[in-house]
């Protein structure tokens, strides 16, 4: 079986996770977690903030105005400021 190596530090810090959380052992806690983890699909809401999605709506709306840089422009910009 497949084995992972953590520090004492936080071997200990599990173990008295795994104890609060009635596992007994820090093994039980952590497969545990993973397997919790690996269960839930991936939530992204937390970063899509009205601030962000304001943001978002801004940066498509210059883009279908026009506004937005080209890649040209990038290179030629980078070009210009790299000392090269």
């Amino acid at each position: 079986m497949p084995q992972i190596q953590i520090s004492d530090e936080l071997y200990q810090k599990l173990l008295v996770r795994a104890k609060e959380h009635g596992f007994e052992s820090v093994d039980a806690y952590v497969i545990d977690l993973l397997e919790q983890e690996q269960a839930q699909p991936a939530n992204f809401d937390e970063f899509f903030t009205l601030e962000r999605l304001a943001e978002i709506k801004t940066a498509i709306a210059q883009v279908e105005a026009g506004e937005s840089l080209t890649a040209q422009v990038m290179r030629e910009h980078f070009g210009r400021n790299s000392g090269a």
